[in-house]
């Protein structure tokens, strides 16, 4: 009997509560709605109720109190990011990245030998398995020395911890964070697992020390990141595992710290190679391959323009071969233009700033949103903007354009650091699959292409194409 007059009589309050906390939680997402409407600035009304929110600095409370995820350059602002991004800049030289190229070609062997086994009597496949594979075998043998056939061994340790760092629900996780930072910090959400990622931090560690030990040298990221670090002989004394940032080192003068970066902070580097460059470049890849076999005359030239410059170097892929072949990179970047790995890009005012004659002033903090895929599909930069047309990039054509017309990695100081090696990926890759096959479309392949919903990244769902074989195929080496 009191039991339900108590149900009965605390159901009211129950409910009142419920309702008042939704308005709460409501009020609170969508108090800034008005935000450039108030400065006088016409604003269409939000979709989402993230708007206005940073995805680097997201990233940042994503590892809050991890000491590699706050070495990332992606989570570094003001002299922080000035002095690591001066400091690895040169790590991404011309002359290094060309140093690189035949640890790609290897990988690029790799997967045209699994592509050839799979694609036997016309079957269908899923290019993202491939572009996927080889991405991952690139990352492991420029930044961490390791040598993967990810197709045919998915269960290594390698994959699989790259696998378990991303939560399964990422891209719910994220709006949840984008939406109530504070509260997904306080119930503990984790977007990106770091505990994995020491596997790979150990892993680049070891072969540090190893190298140093042995005098053993080998042209790629780790060792270029290994030149960075101030007095390497001296780190070895030191307990690297305790993540120490330049700040905590004994002994070293401001100037030194400056210019050099501690062992914790070299190795996280390559953490970052892998979570900034495993997705971009295989969703370029397998969107490009998707975008040729739909346009066989574009995929012709392509394969014509590769087979010309290749006679050149008697079928051996250079550097500076890649540069010759203009109309493959013409191809890439139209690919890059329709479908941006990031589709929006994220900046904070770091003082105040007038907007030209408009009398609008943006006070310093304020977060910036730039809606790159819009940009890319403005049909006033571009015209009919949802046509694949690489001759766009011809060229006469590009100084048509705005500078800023074109930003699938960003622009500015903090552009993309990684662009020309993930660019000589996707080039090579494209080059190998051109010179031993002709890309078809198939009754599987969906068109228009197909996307995951959600924030963060472009995610395209998987492509399903037929590769068959050249006849005239191009011998490379």
């Amino acid at each position: 009997m009191y039991g339900k007059e108590f149900v009965a009589d605390s159901l009211p309050v129950s409910l009142f509560l419920g309702i008042l906390s939704l308005f709460c939680l409501y009020w609170y997402s969508t108090q800034n709605f008005d935000y450039w409407k108030k400065r006088g600035i016409p604003q269409a009304g939000p979709a989402v109720p993230f708007v206005g929110t940073l995805y680097p600095l997201l990233w940042k409370e994503f590892v809050h109190g991890d000491a590699m995820g706050n070495s990332f350059l992606f989570t570094l602002c003001g002299e922080e990011w000035k002095r690591m991004r001066n400091i690895i800049t040169p790590t991404f030289s011309t002359g290094k990245i060309k140093k690189m190229i035949n640890y790609i070609k290897q990988c690029n062997s790799t997967m045209i030998e699994n592509l050839k086994k799979v694609s036997k009597n016309g079957k269908p496949l899923q290019v993202k398995q491939f572009s996927n594979a080889f991405s991952m075998d690139v990352i492991a043998s420029a930044a961490f020395s390791v040598y993967l056939d990810s197709y045919n061994d998915p269960n290594n340790t390698f994959i699989q911890s790259a696998v378990k760092a991303f939560s399964p629900y990422f891209n719910y996780k994220l709006a949840f964070y984008q939406m109530w930072p504070k509260l997904a910090k306080w119930i503990g959400v984790q977007v990106i697992y770091t505990k994995p990622l020491y596997f790979f931090k150990k892993s680049a560690l070891y072969i540090m020390k190893q190298r140093k030990k042995t005098g053993h040298t080998r042209s790629d990221f780790l060792q270029f990141l290994m030149g960075t670090v101030k007095d390497f002989a001296d780190e070895k004394e030191e307990d690297v595992g305790n993540d120490t940032t330049s700040h905590d080192v004994q002994d070293k003068s401001r100037n030194q710290i400056y210019k050099s970066l501690t062992l914790d902070e070299a190795v996280s580097q390559c953490v970052q190679f892998f979570i900034a460059g495993f997705d971009t470049v295989s969703s370029t890849i397998s969107n490009a391959a998707y975008l040729l076999a739909l346009h066989p005359d574009i995929q012709n030239r392509a394969f014509e323009t590769v087979r010309d410059v290749l006679q050149e170097t008697e079928g051996e892929v250079t550097y500076e071969a890649l540069q010759d072949m203009n109309y493959l990179d013409n191809v890439v970047s139209e690919t890059l233009r329709l479908y941006p790995s990031f589709s929006r890009l994220e900046r904070v005012t770091e003082a105040e700033f007038k907007l030209g004659n408009t009398g609008v002033v943006l006070p310093k903090g304020t977060a910036l949103i730039i809606p790159v895929y819009a940009i890319h599909r403005d049909p006033k930069l571009y015209l009919d903007p949802d046509k694949f047309d690489p001759d766009r990039f011809l060229p006469e054509e590009r100084t048509k354009r705005d500078l800023y017309a074109y930003m699938p990695f960003g622009s500015g100081p903090r552009g993309c650091i990684g662009r020309r090696f993930g660019l000589m990926q996707v080039k090579t890759c494209l080059i190998y699959i051109l010179a031993n096959f002709t890309i078809h479309r198939c009754p599987e392949t969906k068109v228009p292409l197909e996307f995951r919903l959600g924030p963060g990244p472009l995610a395209v769902k998987p492509q399903t194409l037929r590769f068959e074989e050249r006849t005239d195929k191009i011998s490379l080496k």
